[in-house]
C-alpha cells in the first residue's frame, strides 16, 4: 500500500512501477444498488479538472459497448449522453466548480475543436490544478482507441478521429516536460478498455486508469448507466 512500510524484503529500495497479481476468494456476497459514484474519494476535488467525453451514434466508428436488458443498439448513444450527465451531476453535487469542468460531444452532430487539439489543450491548462481528470464514454477500437466523430466549426461534413491510448500519455508528458508533473486519472467506458492501462503501465504514467473492462474485453451499458455510472 502506498506511503505504508512493508515486510517483504523483495521490495525494499524498490522504484518505480509495480504489479500485483492478487488472488481473492469471496466468503459472502451482498447485492445492493449504489447511490453514489461508485469510485474512490480522491476523485473528487475542486482542486481537480475534468474532462468529460462522449462518442456514440449510427455515424461514430469503432464499437459501442455491450448492451444490457431490452435497450436497442442505437439506445448506446444516449446512455453515453446520459453517462456524462450522471458524472457531471454527481462532481457539481461534491463542490467542484463548473469552470473545472469541460463536456464535449463527438457524435459528428454538433460543432466541436478537434478532438485532438482539445486533449493537447485539456493537457497544458493547468492553472493550479492538482489532478486531472479524463472520463470518455463511447465507440472504440478493437486497439482500445477512442472513436470521435468530429464535425468542424463552419463545416458541412463531419471526419471520422482516432485517438490511442499511447498519444494522449505522450500529449501529457509533452505537455508537462518543463514544470511539475502532475497526476492524470482516466475513466474509459468503452470496449478493449484495458489497453489504457497497458499503455499507461509502457509510458510509466504518473496518475492512474480505471478501465470498464479487459483489453480484449467487452464493457456493457444499461439503462441505468455503465460501469462507473450505475448508481
Amino acid at each position: 500500500v502506498a506511503s505504508l512500510p512493508t515486510e517483504c524484503s523483495a521490495l525494499f529500495g524498490h522504484h518505480g512501477t509495480l504489479t500485483l497479481g492478487l488472488c481473492v476468494e469471496a466468503l459472502s456476497c451482498t447485492l445492493r444498488r449504489p447511490s453514489s459514484s461508485p469510485v474512490w474519494t480522491d476523485f473528487v476535488s475542486p482542486d481537480f479538472r475534468y474532462l468529460l467525453l462522449s462518442a456514440a451514434g449510427p455515424s461514430v466508428a469503432g464499437h459501442p459497448e455491450q448492451l444490457h436488458g431490452e435497450l436497442s443498439w442505437s439506445s448506446f448513444a444516449s446512455v453515453c449522453s446520459a453517462n456524462v450527465h450522471a458524472l457531471r451531476s454527481s462532481l457539481l453535487s461534491s463542490g467542484v466548480p463548473t469552470e473545472r469542468i469541460d463536456v464535449a460531444d463527438f457524435s459528428g452532430e454538433v460543432a466541436q475543436p478537434h478532438p485532438r487539439q482539445m486533449l493537447e489543450d485539456f493537457f497544458r491548462r493547468l492553472d493550479s490544478t492538482t489532478k486531472v481528470v479524463i472520463y470518455y464514454s463511447g465507440h472504440a477500437t478493437k486497439d482500445g482507441a477512442w472513436c470521435f466523430r468530429w464535425l468542424p466549426t463552419g463545416q458541412k461534413y463531419p471526419a471520422d478521429v482516432t485517438v490511442a491510448p499511447h498519444e494522449s500519455f505522450q500529449w501529457n508528458a509533452q505537455a508537462q516536460a518543463n514544470r511539475p508533473r502532475v497526476p492524470l486519472e482516466i475513466l474509459v467506458e468503452s470496449q478493449c478498455a484495458g489497453s489504457w492501462c497497458l499503455a499507461a503501465k509502457d509510458a510509466q504514467l504518473i496518475g492512474r486508469v480505471f478501465a470498464a473492462c479487459a483489453p480484449s474485453a467487452h464493457a456493457w451499458a444499461a439503462a441505468h448507466g455503465s460501469i462507473f455510472t450505475s448508481w
